[in-house]
């Protein structure tokens, strides 16, 4: 122990007597473990750290799996009539709960508020292992049955928010959509339900109050999910083959005529569905391109203790001499290393805490949170396994940067040091030839983080350029839902639709106002299926079967001036307007692939359809009035079904998004809107105010993020790599002074020197993008799920990319060489 003291105190005193030296080669590695560190706290909080539940692997989703023949399987929400035979056959499990997220208003107060709320099952809380802060949860009475439960749970931060922390607030009552709630308990802080976001929890039962009656005894209305725990000494392999059993059952007691598909249900690790996949695989992708960081890193630190070994060959020498032994030596060097890996590891800790910082704030401003439960960039955090972590990666690093220069120096010849005053020429070439494989190595590793990045932007390019169908410019858009707040009645809300258009196109500033169930880019399309083509009728329940099977729809309910608001062209026909009201005679626009599809070669204009929807109750159809352009509601790459427009004023559903045109900056008449909006409904709140231009950027998000980062990543490589050239070429060019000058001497011109540096420096990059290639090649695939409409081995990415390390390391080198034409030859000759 004295020893290792010694030795931390004599590496302390060696790295202070050395400042710029020890400034420099701080900084680099807090760079490397900093950046490194940070994207580790991702991975921890999205993929390693264990769910917040009672023995969260016991924790399994169960979901119902659809597969047609020519299709993928796909997995599905349950029914509450499937779930209750699930329920019944399924014994591997010690408790199955169904829950479902939704959108709720909190009414009865001032200023009316939106909820994330979550219906669930009395058993929800006790298979999660969740206890409340207070209170209680739900009884069995209130799960189901004549009665619905009419109480209510809240999040910490509701409690907070709406009665100050009030510990006496079970008991309270709370008003949601109308309905007067009892609230029995308060969940912990940190607990947002499966949804991640929860502020409410309501039981089950309420869910004929809050969808709509009989929604607990449809069998095809797949509405809401499951999470179940497994009994003890039950594995998971046994509950998957249980679940699997029981999902043909299922499909048995409850067939779906007419799909042409195989229904059944599957389970899965709750952790395993813990976020989106396509954000694990960004994550996993990103902690590779910083580890290949540290590494170019940890190269640029061991070349400048290389460097430094020259000057340190007489001490290690004289030290050899009087009798200590090369290990201890050895030792005394890679202490030294530690101490300075430790250092970085400290500043890099800083740094990453500034870093996850700047991640949770563009996660506020840009929307990359993922969907998914129990993941938020604003809950990344510094805890103790991240700073477990961060303190192995110093010490791992600090052998790895230390070990080369420790062997090199404890090797040298010790005549030959001595006599030559630790620059020798022998060891001089044998560190030299050192850094010269450290620095192809980092090129390499440069190079196959720009491919990846540059792969990255290009299909970010093609995404962003991706034919939508709409202008998002100058277009507000907010959502309301005035279900249980207003009195809708039959007309599903139609006069108060009308009646807040008409108000808003007086606001000043606004060129048309208009309402539509879906916003492009947003994915909350409403599917049905189409159920009659002219005089072709269904063939069983509600399907329409062609040559393709079943044809799905999207169905839209949108007032006259939607596709003046959004600037979607009609290609043939005409738009709703004015008169397209109740009474009159249904009517609809359908895009332009549903016309293609439907009917292929023909004029659409005036030919009839329907499909599985209340609009089309009572086997009516509508006619066919316009074609309007395809409009992207997805992301590009997503599965893309038809469209079918019909006007909201015939009969749309009472909640619905506002789209505003204006003339100017849609942000400016939000206030106006809003007003109009309480002028008209004091209870009624609106919510997810945006423009549409921040929303369509907000589709891309993830990928803008992913893409930016991994640049932002490669940069940082490219110019730990370029510093490496230059220093090397820096230290080849003083060691060759003497050459030099005797070149010049005899009459080597300037650009004859400049040439001979920089052409061994592209020499050495020649080297490095031999490897860093081979490796691109390999690794880009990992990069094919990410990528839109460009190749793994887009040519043209990795022409420029190698075209870009070229130029660099001719400039890193053209530097030194530049500076070695001024050397004066007699001065070189005499210093000699």
């Amino acid at each position: 122990m004295s020893t290792l003291l010694q030795d931390l105190r004599y590496a302390v005193r060696w790295l202070t007597k050395n400042p710029g030296f020890t400034a420099v080669a701080v900084a680099t590695l807090a760079l490397g473990i900093g950046t490194v560190t940070t994207i580790f706290s991702i991975l921890d909080a999205a993929v390693l750290r264990p769910l917040p539940y009672r023995d969260p692997d016991a924790l399994m989703t169960v979901s119902i799996t659809h597969q047609d023949e020519n299709s993928p399987a796909e997995t599905f929400p349950w029914s509450y009539p499937k779930f209750e035979t699930l329920r019944r056959n399924a014994t591997s499990f010690q408790g199955l709960a169904a829950w479902v997220n939704t959108d709720l208003n909190q009414t009865g107060v001032a200023e009316p508020e939106r909820l994330s709320a979550e219906l669930v099952s009395a058993s929800y809380f006790s298979t999660l292992g969740v206890s409340p802060l207070l209170g209680r949860t739900f009884s069995a009475d209130e799960d189901r049955g004549g009665n619905p439960g009419r109480v209510a749970a809240l999040s910490w931060g509701l409690w907070q928010r709406r009665f100050a922390g009030d510990r006496g607030v079970v008991g309270k009552t709370i008003q949601i959509n109308r309905e007067t709630l009892t609230i029995v308990g308060v969940m912990p802080e940190r607990f947002g339900g499966l949804s991640g976001g929860a502020e409410v929890w309501v039981p089950m039962s309420m869910a004929e109050k809050y969808m709509y009656p009989g929604v607990f005894e449809e069998d095809g209305n797949h509405w809401h999910s499951v999470v179940a725990r497994r009994k003890a000494g039950v594995s998971e392999a046994a509950a998957k083959s249980e679940v699997a059993v029981v999902g043909k059952r299922v499909a048995a007691e409850h067939p779906m005529e007419g799909t042409g598909a195989v229904w059944g249900a599957s389970a899965a690790s709750l952790n395993d569905t813990r976020v989106d996949p396509a954000l694990r695989r960004s994550v996993v992708v990103l902690f590779g391109a910083v580890t290949f960081v540290l590494l170019i890193a940890c190269a640029n630190v061991a070349a400048l203790l290389l460097a430094r070994a020259a000057g340190r060959g007489r001490e290690v020498a004289i030290r050899l001499a009087i009798g200590a032994e090369r290990g201890r030596i050895a030792r005394q060097l890679l202490t030294e290393s530690v101490v300075l890996a430790l250092a970085g590891g400290l500043c890099g800790v800083l740094l990453s805490l500034w870093g996850i910082e700047t991640l949770s704030h563009l996660e506020r401003l840009s929307g990359i949170g993922d969907p998914s439960f129990l993941f938020r960039f604003a809950e990344i955090r510094i805890d103790l396994r991240v700073l477990l972590f961060a303190l192995g990666v110093s010490l791992a690093t600090g052998l790895v940067f230390g070990m080369a220069p420790a062997v090199h120096a404890t090797r040298s010849d010790l005549a030959t040091v001595l006599k030559e005053g630790g620059a020798g020429a022998v060891q001089g070439g044998r560190r030299r030839s050192i850094r010269g494989l450290l620095v192809p190595i980092q090129i390499a590793l440069a190079l196959v983080l720009l491919v990846g990045a540059g792969l990255l932007a290009r299909s970010l390019a093609r995404l962003s350029g991706y034919e939508n169908g709409f202008r998002p410019e100058g277009v507000l858009t907010m959502r309301f839902d005035p279900s249980g707040v207003l009195d809708t009645g039959a007309d599903r809300g139609i006069v108060f639709r009308r009646t807040l258009l008409e108000r808003l196109a007086t606001v000043p500033g606004v060129v048309s106002a208009a309402t539509g169930r879906t916003s492009p880019l947003s994915s909350r399309n409403m599917v049905a299926i189409v159920s009659q083509i002219d005089s072709k009728r269904l063939e069983s329940k509600g399907r329409f079967t062609g040559e393709q099977g079943a044809v799905e729809i999207g169905l839209h309910d949108v007032s006259p001036d939607f596709f003046k608001a959004l600037s979607i062209p009609i290609r043939q026909g005409r738009a709703f307007t004015a008169e397209d009201r109740e009474g009159s005679t249904k009517v609809v626009v359908v895009s332009e692939s549903t016309a293609r599809r439907l009917w292929p070669g023909q004029d659409p204009i005036g030919h009839r359809i329907a499909a599985t929807s209340f609009f089309f109750a009572e086997n009516a159809t509508a006619e066919v009035v316009g074609v309007a352009s395809d409009v992207l509601y997805g992301k590009p790459g997503d599965r893309r079904i038809l469209d079918l427009y019909y006007p909201s004023l015939q009969g749309g559903l009472p909640w619905a998004t506002i789209f505003v045109k204006t003339n100017g900056d849609p942000a400016a008449v939000a206030p106006a809107v809003r007003r109009e909006v309480k002028a008209l409904a004091p209870n009624l709140p609106v919510f997810d105010v945006a423009t549409m231009s921040e929303r369509s950027a907000r589709t891309f998000s993830r990928e803008r993020f992913g893409a930016s980062l991994l640049g932002l990543l490669a940069a940082i490589a490219l110019f730990l790599a370029s510093v490496g050239v230059y220093g090397l070429v820096s230290e080849t060019v003083s060691a060759r002074t003497r050459e030099i000058g005797v070149r010049m001497a005899l009459g080597a011109r300037p650009a004859d020197i400049v040439r001979d540096v920089v052409r061994r420096g592209l020499a050495l990059a020649a080297l490095g993008l031999a490897a860093g290639l081979t490796a691109a090649l390999a690794l880009s695939r990992l990069l094919s799920s990410l990528l839109f409409q460009v190749r793994p081995h887009d040519a043209a990415t990795y022409a420029a990319v190698c075209g870009l390390m070229l130029v660099l390391t001719a400039g890193a080198s053209w530097v030194p060489a530049r500076r070695a034409t001024r050397i004066d030859p007699t001065r070189a000759l005499r210093s000699e």
